[in-house]
């Protein structure tokens, strides 16, 4: 157990990092850039991302205490439930769990998909010669009530494939996108500073207080995912000590990520004029800076790809530790 980890903190803040995007613009809730108006019209949004912060550092603080002192086995919020109460709230924590983990894979896997056509569409070769039913939302029908998009499941299967192929292998993909996502998010911030106009943030919230809060209800669920690396324990040389620092510390850098990229993104434009659906890269594409939305499109990618990675992970994590209980069939250990 855990012979796969050469620095066991590193690895646990790596899988923790790994569940939050950084990086990508849309409009379903695990996309922190996303939301469309509800984000971009917030002048103050770097005041919600940092309430958002705070309060799931009170969360995060919970997970560390837990992680702390019960058992190094699977199942996270599970297993807390499990420990505390009663194998019945347990089992509909698991239920709430693997809703959440199914609907965010598939939305996640959509998103995905259409970053994926956006880079292939780079190349002449593909530019306009996609069609709408492999990605880019996909092919509608009946007025919307169904969509087809073959692209999100093969990305998925595909994720599903490297997973099996074993903790060890998948670990390596995982810690290369998300070493990626970051070192591209510091870039982004990096360059973006140089075209910062300081008179952009005055008034800083024009909204008010209201509206901070309302934003901060929205880009909490940026942050949620510190927790899958409470899944991850067995995997890990001492969980008691690598989990709290992992969890606590990979929070800490999710929030001050969140805090540069805002207030570069709303130093380099007025809030009122930045876009809806992608207001990062139209940002920097109105600076003339379009290589850098290029590479915000990468690290969209490689931020979806191991926030899926991760969720499907932890869904394999927490059918074990069901069948472990007794209350699923054997197949599942």
């Amino acid at each position: 157990m855990g012979s796969i980890w050469s620095c066991p903190i590193l690895s646990c803040l790596l899988v923790s990092l790994s569940h939050q995007t950084l990086l990508a613009d849309g409009d379903d809730k695990d996309v922190p850039w996303g939301w469309r108006t509800e984000i971009c019209v917030l002048g103050g949004v770097t005041c919600s991302f940092i309430l958002a912060g705070l309060s799931c550092v009170l969360n995060a603080l919970c997970y560390a205490e837990l992680a702390s002192r019960l058992p190094a086995v699977v199942g996270g919020a599970y297993l807390y439930a499990y420990s505390a109460f009663n194998e019945l709230t347990a089992f509909l924590v698991f239920g709430q769990l693997m809703i959440d983990y199914h609907i965010g894979a598939a939305s996640i896997a959509r998103s995905l998909a259409s970053y994926v056509v956006t880079i292939l569409e780079m190349f002449p070769v593909f530019k306009d010669n996609i069609p709408s039913w492999i990605g880019h939302g996909g092919e509608e029908f009946f007025g919307g009530t169904l969509s087809i998009n073959l692209l999100a499941p093969f990305l998925l299967a595909l994720l599903t494939v490297i997973l099996c192929l074993g903790v060890g292998e998948s670990s390596i993909v995982n810690s290369f996108m998300t070493v990626l996502k970051v070192i591209i998010v510091i870039i982004v911030i990096f360059v973006g500073a140089f075209e910062v106009d300081v008179s952009n943030w005055s008034p800083f919230a024009p909204h008010g207080v209201k509206e901070i809060l309302t934003g901060a209800t929205i880009v909490f669920f940026a942050y949620v995912g510190f927790d899958a690396v409470a899944n991850s324990a067995e995997e890990s040389r001492r969980p008691q000590r690598d989990l709290p620092l992992a969890i606590i510390g990979s929070l800490l850098i999710c929030i001050a990520l969140y805090i540069g990229v805002c207030l570069v993104i709303t130093g380099m434009v007025p809030y009122y004029l930045l876009g809806e659906d992608a207001p990062l890269a139209e940002a920097f594409s109105s600076k003339g800076l379009k290589f850098v939305s290029i590479l915000i499109s990468i690290g969209a990618v490689a931020g979806l790809t191991t926030t899926l990675l991760v969720g499907l992970y932890v869904q394999s994590r927490l059918y074990l530790g069901l069948g472990r209980d007794g209350l699923l069939p054997s197949l599942f250990l």
